[in-house]
């Protein structure tokens, strides 16, 4: 294990890249993590416990590959998996890239806040709330 303490953040996509796989074996309940779109962003297959809110943007077989977080024999068979099929390996490198682009660009991301603030207001008016 090696820490890079001096990585801007125009270097992470490239300092991505030059990894085959990332593995987040979450144990917590988190959000959506940085380190999940910015690694699908530079098509690094994804390897994830489906744990918290990542699991609502995770499609395994699409974006990525799912195990436990208490079956470290089900994320071993997900790597030989991954590393002996070139297709799945490629399927999960553009599916990720996908979900970055499709559900989290500007555009969309402005569509979303605004519907949430309609729903909202929607449910303060219904309240008498002003």
């Amino acid at each position: 294990v090696s820490f890079k303490l001096d990585l801007m953040r125009e270097d992470l996509i490239t300092y991505y890249k030059t990894y085959h796989i990332l593995i987040i074996p979450s144990i917590w309940r988190e959000p959506t993590g940085q380190v999940i779109l910015e690694g699908m962003t530079a098509g690094i297959p994804i390897l994830h416990t489906g744990v918290g809110g990542t699991r609502e943007i995770l499609e395994e077989g699409k974006n990525c590959l799912l195990f436990s977080p208490d079956n470290p024999r089900k994320l071993a068979e997900q790597i030989v998996r991954i590393a002996q099929d070139k297709n799945l390996y490629s399927q999960l490198s553009r599916g990720g890239k996908q979900t970055v682009q499709e559900r989290f660009n500007l555009a969309n991301m402005v569509i979303d806040i605004e519907e949430d603030f309609k729903r909202i207001l929607s449910c303060n008016k219904e309240a008498g709330v002003r």
